[in-house]
């Protein structure tokens, strides 16, 4: 049996999460959606999905916000997974 994709979406725009969320979940992958990078960031100190989607000129700026600070640097973490894979 296949694992499942877990996919978060971060955007502060309410339209765009929807429809990313309904088009994801139709596809079979689960969603979990955030308005801002701040309770996503929260939650990667206990989660980890395998793929986030920010809009990344959302104020606050989501992409440098969920850069660092959450068990090290996620940028790092996830270019040293995609090469341990391939992906």
């Amino acid at each position: 049996m296949a694992k499942q994709s877990h996919v978060w979406v971060i955007d502060d725009d309410r339209s765009i999460r929807w429809v990313l969320e309904k088009a994801l979940e139709r596809g079979g992958i689960s969603v979990r959606t955030f308005a801002s990078a701040d309770g996503a960031r929260d939650l990667l100190e206990r989660e980890r999905p395998d793929v986030i989607v920010t809009d990344i000129r959302m104020p606050g700026g989501a992409s440098g916000r969920l850069g660092t600070g959450t068990r090290g640097d996620l940028r790092a973490q996830c270019a040293q997974r995609a090469g341990q894979t391939g992906e």
